[in-house]
């Protein structure tokens, strides 16, 4: 399952999705875990987890997800903070 990962004595989770629930349209590939395991770094070229990328077929983005808010959001942004 794309966008999945697993904390040993917990169900498996899917934290690559957008705010209405919808999951990644692409691979994502986690890429680190907080040590609380409340944030996922993940990166995929999904044009549907942001509006900022809504619709774009891109290179990777870098995005975060929040498990204690259930907020994803892109962190890989230009100074300016366009994707």
């Amino acid at each position: 399952m794309a966008g999945s990962f697993m904390i040993v004595g917990r169900p498996i989770e899917v934290v690559s999705r957008s705010a209405d629930g919808t999951p990644a349209d692409q691979q994502v590939a986690v890429d680190a875990i907080s040590s609380n395991g409340r944030f996922i770094v993940f990166e995929t070229s999904a044009s549907n987890l942001v509006d900022a990328t809504a619709g774009k077929v891109s290179a990777q983005n870098v995005y975060a997800a929040d498990r204690l808010t259930g907020s994803v959001r892109l962190v890989s942004v230009t100074p300016s903070g366009a994707p």
